[in-house]
């Protein structure tokens, strides 16, 4: 039996008798290691599982990693190890409290690994939400104190000035209304919290305790990327003599930190109003405090003051995740800096890029795996307008775009006797997607755009003019596809010779990363990726155009990957 055989001889054994694992059969093969990074895991929050092994013919190696759940169900994700070092990485979000296994495959599915985990229902903690406050604004003083190094660089005009400082008050005048709507929301939860205190049997009736967790969860994420934002605008990207390159920067800065609040914003709020505390305590007061002679005054009283403070904060978050809000929150600063400022100093060759990426694993000649992505956005190069010509001019820019398209198909029977099984239930589940090119007729902040977009990704860049060529440096990503951008299949199985052996199973198939993607189709050396480009003097105006195709075709597997972009000088 090939390799590829027993993968999905395994699966199969799994989804029948979740004990007669493969990893029993043999105990050569390729090493590979598994480790729970997050500390305590909460119901919807991520855990981070990761790992090293060794990929099979200098290609990354495909990592499955099956995660069995406390109901005894499971779900699969698949990965690829990083082919220079063999790590690899995933996010899974947990839906359930309890004890989970997750249990990794090497490339060759010869040795597994396997790390356990345990999910809390987190009630929330006071520090998480005073922390969420304080790292807010500490972030808008970092994006304050840049544009006051703005105005005393002399980088725009002394006209515009007035304009950006009063930009800078209404941001910070609007993240106030978040701070206080913080403030409502710790009242509603502590007020909640008495109750269930006395009477525990209205945590599980309301749910609470889990809604509570989801919130702490929100805000634990929401400090990490926003201290990683305040960090971006501390570090050396705003300093040095890349003006465009500090301008872009800054902007972009602005644009993730509006667009990450307005999305944090909606799903607390949403959290938040599914609640319903004063709602939920009359009926629960009624079947289980006064029908057992109970009194429960002081806890009626808290049920209103909880009802009122929870719907405080909803409806301030809620206007902060609106557009007309949410967008503006330093939307009109992020725009201001970007047009205002950037473009008065700045040329750019900028254009719009499109793409694919498509993988097929057969097995003697039958596909059973088979997926395409296709991509658009827009890439581009900035520098001061009176070095745009000059030999060794140096560039900022960045490369960003989102899947717009995906054709997926998968069929485990192409490996594996179906007459073994009966087969009650398969159902494919394509990656959604935002069917069009996001980066089209861009503002000049599109991060506040497409940040939280399923598979959207971004990439800082920088250039430099070389012999009257363009070397193009791809840099770490700021926005990069992640485990929640997959395919999926759900399948039920049953054994015709035993009516009691019936399993289902979630397979994931996540996109390669884009990093990979972008690299391997401009044919970047992995570790120092960069490419280079002729700038085509027209009498239209210069222009840099990049057109890339190839096709990989290891064992059993076929790799396409497709580019092409034209930069135009504006």
């Amino acid at each position: 039996m090939s390799s590829v055989k027993k993968i999905i001889y395994a699966i199969a054994c799994f989804c029948i008798a979740p004990v007669a694992l493969f990893s029993q059969e043999k105990t050569d093969g390729l090493p590979i290691s598994l480790e729970v990074v997050t500390g305590k895991v909460y119901t919807d929050g991520a855990v981070r599982l990761q790992g090293t092994t060794t990929s099979l013919d200098k290609d990354p190696g495909q990592v499955a990693i099956e995660i069995k759940k406390p109901d005894g169900n499971s779900d699969k994700l698949f990965v690829r190890a990083d082919k220079s070092d063999g790590d690899f990485f995933v996010k899974y979000t947990p839906k359930a409290v309890g004890r989970y296994i997750a249990t990794a495959f090497s490339p060759d599915k010869l040795k597994t690994a396997t790390a356990e985990f345990e999910v809390e229902a987190n009630w929330g903690s006071p520090e998480v939400i005073e922390s969420a406050g304080k790292e807010v604004e500490a972030t808008m003083a970092a994006i304050e104190s840049a544009t006051e190094q703005l105005i005393a660089e002399k980088l725009m005009r002394p006209d515009k000035e007035p304009a950006l400082k009063e930009k800078v008050k209404r941001a910070k005048d609007r993240l106030k209304e978040y701070r206080t709507a913080l403030n409502d929301l710790k009242e509603g939860l502590d007020n909640a919290h008495k109750i269930i205190l006395k009477f525990p049997g209205f945590g599980p009736y309301t749910k609470m305790p889990e809604k509570a967790g989801a919130v702490d969860s929100y805000l634990q994420e929401q400090n990490q990327e926003v201290k990683g934002i305040r960090e971006n605008l501390g570090s050396a990207k705003l300093k040095g003599e890349d003006v465009c390159g500090r301008l872009h920067a800054l902007s972009e800065g602005c644009a993730l930190f509006s667009s990450l609040m307005n999305i944090k914003s909606k799903k607390i709020a949403a959290i938040i109003k599914n609640i319903a505390i004063d709602k939920a305590w009359p009926e629960f007061y009624k079947r289980e405090v006064a029908s057992q002679n109970q009194r429960g005054d002081a806890e009626n009283f808290l049920a209103v003051q909880a009802g009122k403070a929870m719907a405080s904060a909803e409806g301030k978050l809620s206007n902060l995740a609106s557009f007309d809000y949410g967008a503006g929150v330093i939307g009109d600063l992020t725009q201001f800096i970007s047009d205002q400022v950037r473009k008065e100093l700045c040329g750019e060759y900028s254009g719009e890029l499109e793409g694919e990426y498509a993988l097929e694993f057969k097995n003697n000649g039958k596909r059973y795996l088979y997926y395409k992505y296709k991509y658009a956005g827009k890439i581009s190069l900035m520098a001061r307008k009176e070095k745009m010509q000059q030999e060794g001019a140096n560039f900022s820019g960045y490369l960003e775009g989102n899947i717009n398209d995906v054709e997926f198909d998968d069929n485990i029977w192409a490996v594996e006797d179906k007459s073994k099984w009966d087969e009650e239930y398969y159902k494919r589940l394509k990656m959604v997607v935002v069917p069009i090119n996001l980066n089209k007729n861009d503002p000049g902040f599109g991060a506040i755009v497409r940040q939280g977009m399923p598979g959207a990704f971004y990439f800082p860049l920088k250039g430099k003019i070389v012999k009257g060529r363009m070397i193009i440096e791809l840099l770490p990503p700021m926005m990069e596809l992640s485990a929640t951008n997959a395919n999926r299949t759900a399948i039920i199985v049953s054994d015709p010779n035993n009516a009691f052996a019936r399993r289902g199973v979630l397979f994931t198939y996540p996109v390669t990363t884009a990093r990979f993607i972008i690299t391997r189709s401009m044919r970047m050396d992995d570790k120092n990726p960069k490419t280079e480009l002729s700038i085509k003097n027209e009498a239209e105006g210069n222009r840099i155009e990049g057109n890339f195709m190839r096709t990989e075709t290891p064992a059993d597997t076929k790799v396409d990957f497709k580019l092409k972009f034209i930069m135009k000088q504006e």
